[in-house]
């Protein structure tokens, strides 16, 4: 994508056009504004969810699956993940699908997200990318003036869905908020800061910060998405003019794990909006600059 976009900033139109065309076939960030660019459809094609009954019964039996069940069901969660993630590498591809499956159906979110988390799985996209807490999402989203499936691709992001996540450096909760962080933003709304473990509240203060980093940065989603992982010193640092266009600034990005973290949730942005609708709007409409067509992405299975 990148070098179809430097290709075509040269006026090497048809050169563009054939890398665009051959990265439009990913539902990836890169994917899906490669496919802005040549007003493609998105290349969303979603899996058969249903379980295989067969399969499934004998995913259950496994002893490592039926004892994370197990443990889980006690609410021993450490001994739960642990028996959970030891059995995952010895299971083939459709045993892995079924257990992916089998803990989403089981409210296991954030293990069913890293169960199917491997290119033979990647078009699992209800269990990879649940609707939780719909109406805690819209309303804050409402509230701050967020674009809702913004809210839910940063939250997918951040913690897979995990209400208990917490990181090496003390981030907690849905949206991973620095206990810091969270305080601040709790004494300017009025509210207590604790329970972060609690998703609604979570999302209240997480949405209230990432509303404020929009504020700061003129509206820039971007880079407001960037400010969110790295914090907005290190973002405003790497704004000095002259700026490529926004969508190639992402490439500069010094911080890999910023980068790639900007990628990927403007790309889980687009799936929970097909996710919500069925008629995701085009990824460029959240890049200044970037937005050339305002309908909405058609969704189309790429051909083999």
């Amino acid at each position: 994508y990148a070098r179809g976009r430097v290709l075509e900033l040269l006026g090497r139109q048809t050169e563009a056009a054939a890398d665009f065309t051959a990265a439009a076939t990913e539902a990836t960030f890169h994917g899906f504004l490669a496919a802005d660019r040549l007003g493609a459809a998105y290349a969303i094609c979603p899996a058969d969810a249903l379980l295989n009954t067969q399969r499934a019964l004998e995913t259950l039996n496994l002893g490592g699956i039926a004892r994370a069940l197990e443990w889980h069901a006690l609410g021993e969660i450490d001994r739960a993940r642990a028996e959970w993630f030891w059995q995952l590498p010895q299971l083939s591809p459709e045993l892995r699908r079924e257990a992916g499956l089998i803990a989403s159906r089981e409210g296991l979110h954030e293990w069913a997200i890293f169960t199917l988390n491997t290119e033979a799985l990647l078009r699992q996209y209800d269990a990879r990318f649940p609707l939780l807490h719909s109406k805690a999402v819209a309303k804050e989203a409402k509230r701050t003036g967020l674009a809702e499936q913004w809210v839910y691709g940063l939250i997918r992001a951040e913690s897979a869905w995990n209400a208990n996540a917490r990181s090496p450096v003390g981030a907690r909760g849905l949206m991973q908020l620095m206990p810091a962080t969270a305080a601040a933003v709790a004494k300017s709304l009025g509210v207590r800061v604790d329970p972060l473990n609690d998703p609604a509240h979570n999302i209240q203060l997480g949405t209230t910060y990432l509303s404020r980093r929009v504020a700061d940065l003129d509206g820039n989603a971007v880079l407001a998405t960037g400010a969110y992982n790295a914090g907005i010193g290190a973002v405003k640092r790497w704004i000095d003019a002259p700026l490529p266009p926004w969508d190639l600034w992402i490439e500069t990005v010094p911080y890999k794990e910023t980068r790639e973290y900007i990628a990927r949730v403007m790309a889980f942005s687009v799936l929970y909006d097909w996710r919500l609708d069925g008629s995701p709007s085009r990824l460029s409409s959240l890049i200044p600059g970037m937005a050339t067509r305002t309908e909405a992405a058609p969704v189309a299975c790429p051909k083999a």
